[in-house]
């Protein structure tokens, strides 16, 4: 297995949750990730992970996103909605959605890499929360679809 580890402030929310998603996205391209904080220096809070693989899993991971194809997955229901993304973003149509309204700024994203996915969701149900939900660059995903759906 391979580890390294990044400085992190733990009084940043969005430093956190990146670590988290370092952490999933590991797991998801690697396999068998782990990670957590290491604050015993409080000087020098990092955040460690490990995966399987001999290269760095940070540095893996951002060349997978630096270098992948993304799709917008789009529910066949959505009709019209397909043509209203203005970026000009690939699409792929899938037959089952968690959503029933379609929100062109709250889709699922799929990033592909060498025969390997990775998708970008956004992490609550159709519960009462708001499914919008931005990540860097803009990008927003509406609620993840079970995985069986999207072979």
């Amino acid at each position: 297995m391979a580890q390294a580890s990044i400085p992190v402030d733990l009084f940043n929310p969005g430093q956190v949750f990146a670590c988290m998603g370092f952490l999933e996205a590991a797991d998801v391209l690697l396999g068998q990730a782990q990670g957590g904080f290491a604050w015993a220096n409080e000087s020098d809070v990092r955040f460690r992970l490990c995966a399987d693989g001999s290269e760095n899993p940070f540095e893996t991971i951002l060349d997978f996103l630096a270098g992948a194809e993304i799709e917008r997955l789009v529910p066949k229901s959505a009709g019209n909605a397909i043509d209203n993304l203005e970026d000009g973003s690939r699409v792929c149509v899938v037959e089952t959605f968690p959503a029933s309204d379609v929100d062109p700024k709250a889709l699922p994203l799929r990033f592909t890499k060498n025969g390997r996915e990775l998708y970008i969701t956004h992490w609550c149900d159709e519960s009462s929360r708001n499914s919008f939900k931005l990540f860097a660059g803009q990008h927003s995903a509406a609620p993840p679809l079970p995985r069986r759906c999207w072979k």
